[in-house]
């Protein structure tokens, strides 16, 4: 005689507030992120110009 146990484990994003916060955050780092690649690309294309 075998006795078989299913475990299920379901877990769901739930609202909170702090989610909000976290997006927020993830943009101004990629806003941030694309400012500083900007900043670069500028920086090298004066530099290819001078030289």
């Amino acid at each position: 005689m075998s006795d078989t146990i299913f475990t299920v484990n379901a877990q769901s994003l739930a609202f909170n507030f702090s989610q909000f916060d976290y997006i927020r955050a993830a943009q101004a780092g990629v806003k941030a992120a694309n400012a500083a690649l900007r900043d670069i690309r500028e920086q090298v294309e004066e530099d290819a110009a001078v030289t």
